[in-house]
């Protein structure tokens, strides 16, 4: 194998593992950013059916009425 050919193969070989690294940081802050913006109450309580189950969740001590300070 000659030098430029050796030279060649390296270069594709770099570059092929930064192109995957950066897909993968990309794919993954897009999915933490999905996760984030629909993990929420406001996200969650747009279907009309989970109106009620919100509303529990409120009155509940997990939800925010809970005596003991945390």
């Amino acid at each position: 194998m000659t030098t430029k050919r050796k030279w060649l193969l390296t270069t594709l070989g770099v570059l092929g593992l930064l192109s995957v690294g950066i897909l993968m940081t990309g794919g993954w802050i897009l999915i933490e950013g999905a996760v984030q913006a629909t993990s929420g109450r406001d996200f969650c309580t747009t279907c009309h059916s989970m109106e009620p189950f919100a509303l529990a969740y409120d009155q509940d001590v997990h939800g925010g009425r809970n005596p003991r300070p945390t």
